[in-house]
């Protein structure tokens, strides 16, 4: 059950779970990644990287040089002095000779700690990994420490901001993953103009190629851009770091050292038009921001456009960039404001539309609900365009007490209460012969207390009214009448209202904690079965043909794969749908195919398509397609089942490029 603000503050269990990911595979300990990060090529990243390892070599750590590049610097290579160097490895293909680090060796040698200098370089095409990060993510895998060098422009995200800055396109990029990912960033900083006087004194490039550096990336402007980049990037990465540290160690944030805002969202107000907002406060001040939404009910059960309209905001916010929660609770406000304090979050963005007076006073806006928690996070309300034309969601849910609005209607609720009030009755009469009056009463109070229960608010008044009236009529003197006036009366009838509400309102509680639970180990037991198929087969096929069984599983849908063969797609003949495919369906499959992105039905690339296309992306690339015709599309929209679906994906592709690199 969700925490509330006087529960004394635990740490975040899922704070824990990057680290101990990463605390040992196979029994061993997996080595640290440290990494110097500059602006620009020049700055001091290997020199500084080698006084480390020299600091380290003097306290009797085992230091080896797998990779390290001086470019004719006398000062850095005299760092070397000292440091065992490993011999590279000499690779010929097409005529040309490539001389590259020798992973092999380095892992047999293990030291504790090897220099790994430019973490982008790509390797020669024969060797085991493509890319110098991969075979730093084997080193670190072995349990041996790792030093290496990156400059800003080879990070994937920014990689199109450099090409702006710079007019020079980089080929060479590492996710951000990796750099988000490593235990230590350092950042080597440089200012500008003296970076420059570095590369005119011949301490970066000789004297040609920094003659040519100068005329094109080496400008006073552009180095200053990449600066503040570097330093903003290395910025963010220390706010996920404090972020971590406050969410492990319980501290009730916000610690304001950056700003981080959140969008509210909930079903009273516009979220599209509050995602928005958000996205454009957060881009004014260079701010992280996130969406969150409370579930109060599950997913399934909501039939009302409120629930589309808060998947895709969602899915607008993951577009422009936001980090997109999902949460579940009985009190929106107490689950937004416990949420804001463990990801140290600034401002809280609500949004809000006209309302009347009644709906004021039955259902308090959210803002007010915030503030009233004394949190001490700033909150900010949008506007809505429109004054609101129906009920609010939250508001059906109190007066209806079941997840469904339509269930305050359904007469066999009403019907059973009576029942029960009935046969409570029967057993009121037979025990008023050796039972007091209040011992009576209690008999009442049971049926009403099962209506509110089982049935929710309505029916559960109905049952308290009803009960009022015959405990009065028959067993409360004087008898054969009844009185709303008299103390007595008034006060059963209050007790009886009461109990219906309260117990409703507990009712309704419990059964959307048990949905939201069922369908969360609906989900994990999913996952853990498709993990557990995989491990049984070696069968490229046979890992597509699992996934496309346990998404049919989980939606009910249609699903087809595709894969490359010859340089076009083709389809898995799989035998689990009877499945054609028109002209826009597979320009769909193909756009998602070489964009890497997905496309078809309820997304904004051909929307027209009757599957929804996905990739199935591993780590190093795509290895197939996936697409899927629920019986209700609008599932495709909802956070959690997209989550589920991705996960579903990446486990088969990791399958499937673990059985690659075995074959």
């Amino acid at each position: 059950m969700p925490k509330s603000l006087g529960d004394s503050p635990r740490p975040d269990p899922e704070s824990f779970l990057p680290e101990s990911h990463l605390e040992a595979v196979e029994g061993q300990t997996r080595g640290r990644l440290k990494i110097y990060f500059g602006a620009a090529p020049g700055v001091g990243k290997t020199y500084a990287m080698l006084l480390a390892a020299q600091a380290r070599k003097a306290d009797g750590i085992d230091v080896l040089v797998g990779v390290v590049e001086t470019h004719g610097r006398e000062e850095t290579a005299s760092l070397l002095k000292g440091i065992p160097i490993l011999p590279r490895q000499r690779i010929e293909q097409r005529g040309q000779l490539y001389h590259e680090f020798d992973l092999d060796a380095a892992l047999a040698r293990h030291p504790q700690l090897i220099l790994m200098d430019e973490l982008a370089h790509t390797n020669a095409p024969s060797t085991r990994h493509p890319k110098r990060y991969q075979d730093i993510e084997e080193l670190l895998a072995a349990g041996i420490d790792v030093y290496t060098t990156l400059n800003v422009q080879h990070m994937e995200s920014v990689n199109d901001i450099v090409a702006q800055i710079t007019k020079v396109i980089v080929r060479e990029t590492v996710p951000d993953s990796v750099v988000m990912g490593a235990d230590e960033v350092v950042l080597v900083d440089l200012p500008p103009v003296e970076l420059l006087q570095r590369l005119k004194e011949g301490k970066v490039y000789v004297p040609a190629q920094a003659e040519r550096a100068m005329r094109n990336f080496f400008q006073q402007g552009k180095l200053t851009a990449l600066r503040e980049l570097a330093l903003r990037c290395t910025a963010e990465r220390v706010d996920d770091q404090m972020v971590t540290y406050m969410r492990r160690h319980a501290i009730q944030g916000p610690w304001p050292a950056s700003q981080r805002l959140m969008a509210c969202l909930t079903a009273d107000s516009d979220p599209i038009r509050l995602i928005r907002a958000t996205r454009r406060f957060a881009e004014a001040i260079q701010a992280k921001w996130l969406a969150v939404y409370v579930e109060q009910l599950s997913h399934d059960e909501m039939q009302d456009p409120a629930s589309d309209a808060i998947n895709k905001a969602l899915r607008l916010a993951e577009e422009l960039g936001g980090e997109c929660y999902t949460l579940s609770g009985s009190s929106a406000a107490r689950e937004f404001v416990n949420f804001a304090r463990s990801h140290n979050i600034t401002q809280l963005v609500v949004g809000e539309t006209a309302r009347t007076p009644l709906s004021l006073l039955l259902n308090p806006p959210l803002s007010q609900r915030l503030l009233r928690l004394e949190s001490g996070i700033a909150v900010q309300v949008i506007a809505g365009s429109e004054p609101e034309k129906r009920p609010h969601a939250g508001y059906r849910r109190r007066i209806g007490g079941l997840s469904n609005f339509g269930r305050i209607f359904d007469w066999r609720a009403y019907a059973y209460s009576v029942l029960a009030v009935v046969v409570a009755g029967g057993l009121a009469w037979f025990f008023s012969h050796f039972l007091n009056l209040s011992a009576i009463s209690m008999v009442f109070l049971t049926a009403v207390m099962f209506s509110a229960v089982s049935f929710g608010l309505a029916p559960s008044l109905l049952a308290s009214l009803l009960s009022f009236v015959l405990y009065d009529y028959f067993f409360m003197p004087p008898l054969r009448h009844v009185s709303f006036l008299e103390p007595e009366h008034f006060f059963t009838l209050m007790v009886y209202l009461l109990v219906a509400s309260i117990n409703s309102n507990l009712g309704d509680r419990l059964r959307n904690q048990s949905s939201l639970e069922r369908r969360r180990q609906r989900n994990t037991n999913l996952l853990y079965a498709l993990c557990q198929q995989l491990m049984l087969t070696n069968n490229e096929k046979e890992y597509l043909r699992i996934l496309a069984a346990k998404i049919i599983e989980l939606t009910q849908a249609e699903v087809l794969i595709l894969q490359e063969d010859g340089g076009s797609l083709r389809l898995l003949d799989d035998g689990l749908a009877s499945l054609t495919l028109n002209e826009t369906d597979w320009a769909a499959a193909n756009w998602c195919w070489s964009r890497g992105e997905e496309a078809g039905l309820q997304t904004d690339t051909l929307p027209g398509a009757g599957y929804n296309f996905r990739p199935i992306r591993g780590q190093h690339a795509m290895v197939g397609l996936i697409g899927i015709k629920p019986e209700r599309p609008s599932i495709l929209l909802q956070p959690e089942w997209r989550r589920l679906v991705q996960q579903l994906c990446a486990h088969t592709a990791q399958a499937i490029e673990a059985q690659r690199v075995k074959s």
